[in-house]
């Protein structure tokens, strides 16, 4: 059985690493031998009402109604916010939708936005 560094290095089918398999008609046909296979990482979106702010700390949590939580460090809060100070905007009762890179307990957050 060959390992995966063998596999990669017998087989003769490569993708260039612009190619994400969604491309659709004429367009795929040149590009890809293999048909259309959605080959991009698709991400979760979460929305709660935020009950419990614990900002002590870096990185902050964030709780929701739900019981679930986020956290984040406060300059990926900085840069997801925009200008001004995160604290004025993060408030209780407030409704925040978080996206995130890919699903999963270790996703990266991707945005942000609070209502």
């Amino acid at each position: 059985m060959l390992n995966f560094k063998e596999f990669v290095n017998a087989s003769a089918a490569f993708l260039p690493s612009t190619w994400t398999g969604s491309e659709t008609g004429t367009d795929m046909d040149k590009k890809s031998p293999v048909g259309s296979v959605d080959m991009a990482m698709k991400g979760v979106e979460k929305t709660g009402v935020i009950n419990r702010i614990e900002y002590t700390k870096n990185p902050i949590e964030i709780g929701l109604t739900d019981g679930s939580s986020i956290k984040i460090a406060w300059d990926h809060l900085r840069s997801m916010l925009g200008e001004g100070d995160p604290l004025s905007k993060l408030q209780y009762g407030k409704t925040v939708i978080v996206k995130y890179d890919s699903p999963g307990e270790n996703a990266r957050i991707s945005g942000i936005t609070i209502h």
